[in-house]
């Protein structure tokens, strides 16, 4: 879903690097242009129903699964997604899986069959579309990894994610990036927002993202999807998306007030 401000326009951020790119030239820090042209992978916060106690001893309905994406996490201050300084008490750590082997579209995948599993498997889909900012491997991604009745591709989150990076920021190959820039993208903090049974999971996962064209910036950046385990992997399943959540700096007093727990990768 692609980001909006109050008065329900798309946001015009990425579109705003272009221009302030072009100042830059004149004596202003691209950084500015930079931290613009990221602030479009930020969704704001919509209403939602309070947040659903995480997990379920037995499967129920569609409508807790609704319920369950619906919940909003708590709000966060706007600039709570830049560096800045940590809480003076840590936030607790959950452990996450290490991948076990390549899935399809250059996925890492083989995380197993448990809540952990499935925040391991959204956070590997999120690294390879946002580290590849390419159309092409769009593509590839949503038609392997979101389940048959999952978001369409041109109403899914990553989808306006992708397009409106490569909107903003110049490139020679169309519908990629090109040498002169790069996106690195590494998870540091996850939840459960709810499960309902042994295969289903709300999952959200905390990134922090950097991208370089003539300098770098980075912020983090907050996305749940409902994820379904099928044919011996998790998937992105069909619902509506869960509620959009804001991005909070990890380790700082908003990443814990949100919920958010630290993640540590298991060895």
């Amino acid at each position: 879903m692609a980001a909006q401000d109050i008065t329900g326009a798309p946001w015009p951020r990425w579109r705003l690097f272009l221009g302030l790119a072009v100042v830059a030239t004149a004596g202003l820090l691209l950084f500015g242009g930079l931290i613009a042209t990221m602030l479009a992978l930020v969704v704001p916060s919509k209403a939602g129903t309070e947040r659903v106690d995480v997990l379920a001893a037995e499967p129920s309905s569609d409508e807790r699964r609704d319920a369950i994406a619906a919940s909003s996490l708590p709000d966060v201050p706007r600039d709570a997604r830049w560096p800045h300084a940590p809480a003076a008490v840590p936030p607790a750590e959950i452990t996450i899986p290490v991948s076990a082997s390549i899935g399809p579209a250059g996925v890492s995948s083989g995380f197993p069959r448990t809540p952990e599993g499935a925040l391991g498997q959204l956070a590997a889909i999120e690294v390879r579309l946002l580290e590849a900012m390419s159309i092409p491997v769009l593509n590839q991604v949503h038609s392997a990894w979101v389940a048959p009745g999952g978001p369409d591709l041109a109403a899914w989150e990553m989808s306006a994610n992708v397009q409106a990076f490569l909107g903003a920021v110049p490139h020679e190959a169309p519908g990629r990036i090109d040498d002169t820039t790069t996106v690195t993208v590494i998870p540091v903090g996850a939840q459960l927002k709810g499960t309902d049974g042994q295969d289903w999971v709300l999952a959200c996962v905390m990134v922090e993202v950097r991208a370089t064209v003539a300098t770098d910036a980075r912020m983090a950046y907050g996305h749940c999807a409902r994820m379904a385990w099928a044919n011996d992997r998790w998937r992105i399943a069909p619902g509506v998306p869960p509620a959009a959540v804001d991005g909070a700096w990890p380790a700082t007093q908003a990443f814990i007030d949100a919920g958010w727990n630290t993640w540590r990768q298991a060895s």
